[in-house]
């Protein structure tokens, strides 16, 4: 995908960068680490461009925008392109899974993860969110559930709707 300036200026640029994502504005920032949207508002507005700090912040966590078309809309993009897994589940060898610290926190805000997890498709599979468990009342085993949604006649339980589809432990 190759483009110019006037073409596609930066509020387009970052539009679509932000619509791949599936996220709010809000959440966008926070998931590349930025504290607040204002910033992202202000060029989606057409009132600043992105800058190199904030094009290598996005890159960071979505590999597939090159620095330079975030900053000026030239390049191309070029390998393999991580596919955000909450809005498409089978097309990539790489994944990105929204990552939440626990799962109240997916099931009250699912447009909202704290940040994004990148796992080869062999690890996640199906899976289309990731929350953060400790075991029991240890803080030393942490594990990752990684979670699919149910099919519409499995029976409720307090995953919600969602069910465990594969896990990562992490001993400290």
């Amino acid at each position: 995908m190759k483009s110019d300036i006037n073409s596609n200026p930066a509020s387009e640029r970052l539009s679509e960068v932000i619509g791949y994502s599936g996220l709010s504005v809000n959440a966008f920032a926070k998931a590349i680490g930025l504290k607040r949207g204002e910033n992202l508002y202000q060029i989606k507005r057409g009132n600043n461009g992105i800058s190199t700090k904030l094009a290598k912040r996005i890159n960071r966590v979505f590999p597939r925008f090159p620095v330079a078309w975030l900053i000026f809309g030239e390049g191309v993009f070029e390998g393999e392109r991580p596919t955000l897994c909450a809005d498409h589940p089978y097309e990539s060898s790489i994944r990105i899974i929204p990552f939440y610290l626990s799962l109240d926190s997916l099931k009250v805000n699912p447009k909202e993860p704290h940040h994004f997890i990148h796992l080869s498709t062999e690890l996640c599979r199906n899976a289309r969110y990731a929350t953060l468990m400790t075991e029991g009342d240890s803080v030393k085993i942490e594990t990752v559930f990684l979670l699919c949604d149910k099919s519409p006649g499995e029976p409720k339980d307090n995953l919600g709707a969602y069910r465990i589809c594969g896990t990562i432990t992490y001993y400290r």
